[in-house]
């Protein structure tokens, strides 16, 4: 069975006129009489009954032209589909997050845009340990990833900066140094501290505690927690004093605490949007591009150190 052939019984219905269907399509009369008169030899039924004045179709006929419509129906749906899908439309993107990612305004901002610009593409957002997502990555599972554990030296990721973090020190309201305007690390030694477990971040953990150590602290860990909240909370309790990212401070906006800067406290840690770099998903570019258009700025996979 042609699809031409249900277009010609089809548009004969609509036409109820032989000579008028072929106008219509362009066919000479003859050439479309004998199409319609295969399709019913084919099929064994007669399509059409002559009237006054013109055709209509029978009862087979009407069968035939509700199935015809609903297959091109079909038909046109699915050139469709492909049409969007080429422009990066009416597809999935799966992007990571790390617990972190959400609480920054530049993250749901970028989504917010996003499904504004581009409501054909679903989005799917995915709760994901920054060291698990390249793992990710490279195995397919995700489109792209937004995450603190970038390696050094990766020339299959492409990598976007989102956002940088600061470290700087937590302290309860009436602590002895809450008068001192220039903190350093060695003026920590004999002070309890809350820190984040190393599991939250094995590579920025490493990177402090090096820190630190070169500038004679080795802090003297009394409470771990893998909570910004419960962190702040237990130094505002006067359990101790804790390193915090200055990113933390802002969006908790804490009265009940103190936060000094400490001058040899250099550590710092980038959130990066990364995918792969031959990932050519038009959906995943004009994510990107997006991001681009928003003030977002490139970043070599060389530039930081693995968290």
């Amino acid at each position: 069975m042609d699809l031409h052939h249900l277009k010609y019984v089809v548009v004969a219905a609509e036409e109820g006129s032989f000579h008028d269907a072929s106008e219509r399509l362009k066919v000479a009369p003859s050439a479309l009489s004998r199409r319609i008169q295969d399709l019913e030899s084919e099929l064994g039924v007669a399509l059409f009954e002559r009237i006054s004045g013109g055709i209509r179709p029978s009862y087979a006929g009407e069968v035939l032209i509700g199935y015809a419509r609903r297959i091109f129906a079909e038909v046109e749906a699915t050139a469709e589909h492909f049409r969007r899908l080429a422009n990066g439309q009416e597809t999935v993107l799966r992007i990571a997050l790390n617990g972190i990612a959400p609480q920054l305004p530049v993250v749901p901002a970028l989504f917010r845009r996003f499904r504004i610009r581009h409501p054909e593409v679903e989005l799917k957002l995915i709760a994901m340990r920054s060291s698990d997502q390249l793992d990710a990555l490279r195995a397919g599972n995700i489109d792209a990833g937004i995450l603190y554990a970038r390696p050094e030296d990766a020339p299959d990721l492409t990598c976007l900066r989102l956002a940088s973090h600061r470290f700087v020190l937590a302290l309860p309201l009436h602590h002895a140094l809450a008068g001192i305007d220039e903190i350093r690390l060695e003026m920590l030694a004999n002070e309890d501290f809350v820190f984040f477990t190393r599991s939250f971040g094995t590579g920025i953990y490493d990177r402090l505690m090096a820190n630190c150590r070169a500038h004679g602290l080795v802090p003297r860990v009394i409470q771990e927690t893998s909570s910004e909240h419960m962190q702040l909370g237990l130094v505002a309790a006067g359990m101790g004093v804790s390193f915090v990212f200055d990113s933390v401070v802002d969006r908790q906006n804490r009265p009940d605490i103190l936060i000094k800067t400490v001058r040899d406290l250099a550590v710092e840690e980038h959130l990066d949007l990364t995918w792969r770099q031959d990932d050519t998903t038009p959906a995943l570019a004009q994510f990107v591009a997006l991001a681009v258009q928003n003030g977002v700025h490139a970043a070599n996979s060389s530039d930081d150190q693995e968290k």
